[in-house]
């Protein structure tokens, strides 16, 4: 089990520069700094730990990754507690007080460190767009099942036009979302990953698991509410999606420079 460090308190989106600091010391480096909002830290055997290497270089040039085990002494995880989605993974903060790591636990070029992190940010994008789809299907199925067994008035509530107007709409912007979300892994699959195309699947695709979770518990009415129709869960998860691999308004801020030709 690993999980990738980057998140800190007071750089979430900004990552220019990063407060955890690994100095060089002989043959190993001396990492001090805090995490937050890290998944699975308090049950992985390993960390990809970034933190700044050279306080005096440009932004985003003096970072580096480290591999860190969370055994060695110094480091503490702690699960930060319940949230409202992502029930099966933990949150958690690390604190990392003097952890001696040896020089060879370096990852790649020093200072390149800020590359690597947007080389699997990119990825991980196009991979949280598509979890979103799968809740946007799960949704939809719940409501679609509730539509043709509940009758009301003497009919299933699928015949009433409002009912079936929403089904159409949460299948059409699925099916939209979803040729987005494939466009970009396919992409990635022919080794031609597209910043701006994983962006717009990763803003698109959340958008639209939150609207149909959203939809479907309005066509479920007062069932909707209960755990055992999973729908809480599903759009606590969604709601997750669009924070996740940082959020939506600042991916829109990127896709809009490269649309207008700034990167």
């Amino acid at each position: 089990m690993a999980s990738i460090a980057v998140t800190e308190p007071n750089h979430g989106s900004d990552i220019r520069y990063l407060d955890t600091k690994a100095e060089k010391k002989g043959d190993e480096y001396i990492i001090n700094g805090s995490k937050i909002f890290i998944t699975n830290a308090d049950i992985a055997e390993f960390y990809t730990v970034f933190a700044q290497t050279d306080p005096n270089a440009p932004p985003y040039k003096g970072i580096s990754g480290f591999i860190v085990e969370r055994e060695m002494k110094g480091v503490t995880a702690m699960d930060l507690g319940d949230k409202i989605g992502l029930k099966t993974t933990s949150s958690c903060s690390i604190e990392f007080k003097e952890v001696a790591v040896p020089k060879e636990n370096l990852l790649g070029k020093e200072n390149h460190g800020f590359v690597y992190i947007m080389d699997a940010l990119n990825e991980g994008r196009a991979e949280i767009a598509n979890e979103a789809i799968g809740l946007a299907r799960g949704a939809f199925d719940r409501a679609l099942f509730h539509a043709k067994n509940r009758e009301q008035f003497g009919q299933k509530i699928g015949k009433f036009q409002n009912i079936s107007h929403m089904l159409v709409e949460m299948s059409e912007n699925i099916e939209s979302a979803a040729l987005l979300c494939y466009k970009a892994l396919w992409l990635f699959d022919q080794g031609k990953m597209d910043l701006a195309t994983s962006l717009q699947a990763k803003v698109k695709c959340p958008l639209v698991a939150i609207d149909t979770c959203l939809k479907a518990m309005q066509i479920l009415a007062g069932y909707g509410l209960f755990e055992d129709q999973f729908l809480p869960g599903y759009l606590g998860d969604a709601l997750a999606s669009w924070l996740l691999e940082g959020t939506g308004q600042m991916q829109r801020n990127t896709v809009a420079a490269h649309i207008l030709g700034r990167l």
